[in-house]
């Protein structure tokens, strides 16, 4: 999932349907949005959380989209008439200090999503977005600042025979100039984005950099002087490129050495041919670069702090809810939940009601959360989709036993279930089947019919009267209202049951490394090779992982209290 943080564009890059719209938890004055309740169909997440990236596929699943700019200003003069019909572009570049500052270790740290996901996922990290609606405007908001960058050098760099002032340059240049005292003076009318982009370049720069090239940055990028040099055309912008393609490739990560050597390249282009539009696409990418190189960093730190940022999971986020609670944040609904699901038979154990309570939001697909599950929305989004292929498959294994049953009473191996079962997944898995219910229903059917075949030893085309039945036998135990549907739903939440039950014996004493350590490597199973009973087993440890650390940071704080305190 590249990622994606408040104040800037930068989103995960695989798809999800982690698109909050809704505010579930107050933020620091108290302000909360929306209900106390989680819904599946808008997920909601804690005020100012970031987003960021998920490549394992347990969690392809996996971001956050806000809505925010870049910048909020804007500006009516010096646009240039080539564009008359465009928006006006802003005066800070898509890319500053206040949007990259969630990527900050200390940001990095207080991170109340990212410190929780890192508990199930070991390969979180932040990239770039391209890609969708986001992806698409925050290109477009960048587009048109480039644009409006572009006009404004043109304005300085209007006079044929000038070739902007540059030592390398001049050296191989034939044409003669003036000496700078007797070039004629062009004050710009209204500076607009230059000086705001050679500050927000230099605070960018001091924040990825020790602290004693400070000074260095700051001499060379004066944004006094440099204003200056405008004024008198004299800005040396091929030694300014140099400068900084040495100063990253420092301090950067090797595998970004060829994008700064083509920055450089780009820039001394444009300063040779006399090319503003050149020289501006150098200095878009210089601030393209200045972000991955702080999305590096952050990424990082990320891998760097995980085990003890999950270390103290329990105790940051206990700390991180009262605080919310003090100010606002209305948890009774939960409360009211665990409650009443504490009442059901055989469910005494605080642990072992939340995970079964859990499980029956999972298996009854449940379209609302208790508030204390926000965290967790696309976790457990993820489980009733898994819970749902589950019981598609159960439904083809059914209708397959059915006619084998029909036409030759044998036994089915093991082995045709796999077989049918990976064939059904590529049917299912395709786009352009899925946008087709009934043809899909068609192909799955003619899949259970020839394996039927297979196993009852006829070899010839398929009867229109079994492809008939079969697909009614298909929709009947696919459909919620059935009974059919009703005791393979039941079947399968006994079987995830008692898999969740093992797994909390398992992991119930371990500290959160060590559980983070145990299933790290289990990621969500291929649904084209798995089998029924081994993802029943992944789903069941990624609820006992939910629930284990639920119960540590809800339960001495909400669940476990007396009523009377919890009231008081």
């Amino acid at each position: 999932m590249a990622a994606r943080y408040s104040g800037s564009d930068i989103m995960t890059t695989r798809s999800s349907p982690r698109a909050p719209t809704e505010q579930m938890i107050p933020n620091e004055n108290g302000d909360a949005g929306g209900d106390n309740s989680a819904p599946f169909t808008e997920s909601s997440y804690p005020v100012s959380l970031a987003a960021y990236a998920s490549e394992s596929p347990q969690n392809s699943v996996h971001m956050i989209e806000q809505s925010c700019s870049a910048s909020g200003h804007s500006f009516s003069d010096g646009e240039s008439p080539a564009f008359p019909d465009s928006q006006p572009a802003a005066i800070e570049p898509p890319i500053t200090t206040s949007s990259l500052s969630q990527l900050d270790l200390e940001q990095l740290c207080n991170n109340l999503l990212l410190r929780h996901d890192l508990n199930f996922d070991p390969n979180i990290q932040y990239k770039p977005t391209t890609d969708g609606e986001i992806g698409n405007s925050r290109l477009a908001e960048a587009s048109r600042y480039w644009r409006g960058m572009r006009s404004e050098l043109m304005r300085w760099f209007t006079d044929q025979d000038y070739l902007p002032t540059c030592n390398s340059a001049r050296k191989s240049s034939t044409t003669v100039h003036r000496p700078l005292h007797l070039q004629k003076r062009h004050y710009p009318a209204k500076l607009i984005r230059l000086p705001k982009m050679f500050e927000t370049m230099r605070q960018i720069l001091r924040s990825l950099v020790p602290q004693e090239e400070w000074s260095m940055i700051d001499s060379r990028l004066d944004v006094d002087l440099l204003v200056q040099e405008m004024e008198y055309k004299a800005v040396d912008f091929a030694d300014l490129s140099v400068w900084l393609r040495n100063l990253l490739r420092r301090y950067c990560s090797p595998e970004r050495h060829d994008s700064i050597n083509i920055m450089s390249s780009t820039i001394l282009a444009g300063v040779y041919n006399k090319d503003v539009g050149t020289i501006s696409s150098g200095l878009m990418q210089v601030f393209g670069i200045l972000e991955v190189v702080k999305l590096d960093c952050a990424n990082h730190n990320i891998r760097s702090l995980r085990f003890a940022m999950i270390d103290s999971t329990v105790e940051f986020e206990q700390k991180d809810f009262l605080d919310r609670i003090s100010h606002g944040w209305d948890v009774t609904p939960a409360r009211t939940w665990f409650t009443r699901q504490r009442r059901e038979p055989r469910r005494n154990s605080g642990l072992h009601t939340l995970a079964a309570s859990v499980a029956d939001l999972i298996v009854g697909k449940a379209n609302v959360l208790p508030p204390t599950l926000t965290l967790d929305y696309v976790r457990m989004r993820t489980l009733q989709l898994r819970f749902e292929n589950l019981m598609y498959q159960a439904a083809c294994r059914w209708t397959l036993e059915e006619l084998v049953e029909l036409r030759s009473q044998r036994s089915i191996p093991p082995q045709s279930y796999d077989d049918l079962f990976s064939r059904i997944a590529i049917i299912t898995s395709d786009e352009e089947s899925r946008s087709q219910p009934s043809r899909q229903t068609e192909n799955v059917t003619l899949e259970i019919v020839r394996e039927a075949y297979r196993v009852s030893g006829l070899h010839r085309l398929p009867m229109p009267q079994d492809l008939e039945s079969t697909e009614s036998n298909l929709l009947h135990a696919s459909d919620p209202s059935t009974s059919v549907s009703n005791q393979l739903r039941r079947y399968l939440a006994e079987d995830l049951n008692e898999l969740i039950e093992e797994e909390l014996q398992a992991i119930k004493d371990l500290t959160p490394v060590q559980i983070a350590t145990r299933y790290i490597l289990n990621g969500t199973p291929d649904m084209q090779r798995v089998t029924e009973r081994a993802e029943l087993r992944s789903m069941a440890q990624r609820i006992a992982h939910i629930s284990v650390l639920h119960w540590r940071v809800w339960g001495p704080i909400m669940y476990d209290l007396p009523e009377e305190s919890h009231s008081s």
